[in-house]
């Protein structure tokens, strides 16, 4: 699913296998670390696509 969004966003307690193939790796982990995914992407305020990155 991930592969087929375009970009994707692990949070931080997601197996290993899945933070593998995300673009973004929250910092928080379950809603807040949908919330940074959504503040750095729908906001724009950092965005790094194509390489795993943890802010």
């Amino acid at each position: 699913m991930l592969q087929e969004a375009g970009i994707g966003a692990a949070v931080a307690n997601s197996a290993e296998s899945l933070k593998q193939a995300t673009d973004y790796i929250c910092r928080a982990s379950y809603g807040e670390g949908v919330a940074e995914a959504i503040k750095v992407w729908a906001l724009e305020e950092k965005r790094m696509i194509g390489q795993a990155t943890t802010w």
